[in-house]
């Protein structure tokens, strides 16, 4: 989704959502007699090319490992005080914003206006807060064409702008972005038309001609600069998975400190399973480019739009389907170890059709901004452990640590239903929070504890 209001290239965006699988302990699932219908007990199945846990040292010492240390929001310009402090307040620690070279940044060439940018910086650095600087589509001063990044000047003109941004704003915590999408026909126009595995290959081949002269002349102004791929879209996609091959032959692993996705794709909820599955075969991809197993991984950009084709029925049901989806998205991507997991957006311009913003046009919190905050109120300083095995492939429950202490999270992707959890190392008295904040106070039956499980998630941890 690009990050300005404008673009010649807009985009058409997916829906989606996603989550997991590791392993740990057994429990036994059973109906509750108010669930629409009965779910089969489906077990899980190993999955390879998932990361092996990591103890809680490890954790702590990667800044995206403990919680909230990868959380992120995109916004384009125009933020305010007020904004900054609800970002910053919500435990968000990542803005991502588009540097826009054609229009905004380089309209002379050779010259550039970092007014805006300079601004926003600013205010987010008072605030604490990191950015995430998305680079990326062509300029007119250099392209003579219709296609994207065909042509020398274009390579040599974005390399200037993109090591003028490094030179200018780099620094400890800041992620570079190189390009957005651009495994799409949307995003990156080629001579095959459309989206398909000869135009997402012809992509590649454009990307890497530009990539292999813009990024070291990043990295030439800043040595420690941390540069990732642009997201890609739906990683169990073929256009996807072609463009990502080509990419991989020509060298990205060794030329890029991480890859960039996009966790998009339908249907929004459930889509759990699609998300693992799409992981999987995106590090098999990885490792056979000579990739190690855990080359970092980023999300950078999803969220679920309160009008788009997925959700349907009352306001207030797509509202909280809004925060399911974003909540459960978090908690899978600490469970997968992906390094960002950005949300899709801040807030809302006026008519700005699927609306996925945290905060409605009006600045008004929606009920994902609160699920956001309950979320890092529960885990704050607490790192991915280990999934627990409930017998049904559709059931979530996930044991986060800080070390000393456990909590864990739990959600399911088919109907609601009742399950009875394993628990021995937990204490008897527990308090349950729900995905909005409301606590109660309930008591194991020896090792083991029943609870509820729906498509919102609850956090359970020993009572005060």
């Amino acid at each position: 989704m690009p990050t300005g209001a404008t673009s010649r290239r807009t985009l058409a965006l997916w829906t989606a959502s996603l989550l997991v699988v590791t392993a740990g302990l057994l429990a036994v699932a059973s109906q509750d007699p108010s669930a629409r219908k009965v779910i089969g007990p489906r077990k899980l199945r190993p999955e390879a090319g998932l990361l092996p846990s990591k103890t809680f040292a490890e954790l702590a010492a990667d800044p995206f490992g403990v919680i909230p240390g990868s959380l992120g929001v995109t916004s384009g310009l125009g933020l305010n005080e007020d904004d900054m402090r609800m970002i910053r307040d919500a435990g968000i620690r990542y803005i991502r914003v588009g540097l826009r070279w054609e229009g905004e940044v380089e309209q002379v060439r050779g010259s550039y206006n970092w007014r805006k940018y300079d601004t926003m910086g600013a205010l987010a650095k008072k605030h604490g807060l990191k950015p995430i600087y998305l680079l990326a589509y062509t300029n007119d001063l250099y392209n003579t064409d219709e296609f994207m990044m065909n042509e020398p000047a274009e390579h040599r003109g974005f390399a200037a702008f993109a090591a003028a941004a490094v030179k200018r704003y780099d620094g400890p915590g800041v992620i570079w972005e190189v390009g957005n999408e651009q495994d799409t026909a949307k995003f990156w126009p080629v001579a095959t038309p459309k989206n398909s595995p000869k135009s997402a290959r012809e992509r590649a081949v454009a990307y890497m001609q530009m990539a292999k002269i813009a990024v070291p002349a990043m990295r030439a102004a800043s040595s420690r600069a941390l540069i990732i791929t642009g997201g890609v879209l739906d990683t169990t996609w073929r256009v996807t998975r072609a463009w990502l091959d080509e990419v991989f032959k020509r060298g990205a692993l060794k030329l890029f400190d991480g890859v960039g996705i996009h966790a998009y794709g339908r249907p929004m909820l459930p889509a759990e399973h699609k998300l693992i599955e799409g992981l999987v075969g995106l590090r098999k991809l990885i490792t056979k480019y000579g990739g190690r197993a855990d080359f970092p991984i980023y999300q950078t950009e999803a969220g679920i739009g309160i009008h788009n084709n997925d959700t349907s029925g009352p306001m207030s049901d797509r509202l909280v389907q809004q925060a399911q989806a974003n909540v459960r998205l978090y908690l899978i991507s600490q469970m997968l170890g992906l390094k960002l997991n950005v949300w899709y957006e801040w807030h809302d311009k006026r008519g700005a059709g699927d609306e996925r913003g945290l905060l409605a046009p009006d600045r008004t919190p929606r009920p994902v901004y609160t699920a956001a905050s309950v979320l890092v109120r529960q885990l704050r300083g607490y790192g991915f452990k280990a999934r627990l095995d409930l017998g049904n492939r559709d059931d979530f429950a996930l044991v986060f640590s800080n070390g000393k202490h456990r909590r864990m999270v739990a959600w399911t992707a088919g109907d609601a239903h009742e399950a009875t959890v394993r628990l021995p190392d937990f204490p008897n008295r527990l308090t349950v929070t729900s995905m909005m904040g409301t606590p109660r106070t309930v008591t194991k039956s020896g090792p083991t504890l029943t609870v509820r499980l729906t498509a919102s998630p609850i956090y359970v941890s020993a009572a005060r």
